[in-house]
């Protein structure tokens, strides 16, 4: 995926109100949230702890090249939850950011 297309599906994750971020905010989610994004910044714990949520909650991850912090424009942001659906569908077809497990999330958002 291109970087710009990347940072577009962001954004519109953003400016729709379809991004959570935080791992917190995450991991206490009630919502369905189909594809997780976390950076090279992010802490190993909170790295490991997501990886084992994915198997529970059912979602994929992806490792981003690009710092968050820096794409979302607000300070350290190193994870963040795509809501909407069918954007985490689109940043999955076209992602070419490391892909750390997809497992019963690849099914989740229509892949």
């Amino acid at each position: 995926m291109q970087k710009n297309k990347f940072e577009a599906y962001i954004g519109f994750g953003i400016k729709s109100g379809k991004v959570v971020f935080g791992s917190d905010k995450i991991i206490e989610s009630r919502k369905n949230i189909p594809l997780v994004i976390f950076d090279e910044t992010a802490n190993v714990k909170v790295v490991n702890k997501l990886i084992s949520l994915s198997d529970y909650k059912k979602f994929a991850l992806i490792k981003s090249k690009i710092l968050l912090s820096e794409l979302t424009k607000r300070d350290n942001v190193k994870v963040i939850g795509m809501i909407d659906k069918n954007l985490a569908s689109a940043i999955m077809k076209n992602c070419d950011e490391e892909i750390v497990i997809l497992k019963e999330g690849e099914n989740r958002i229509g892949k």
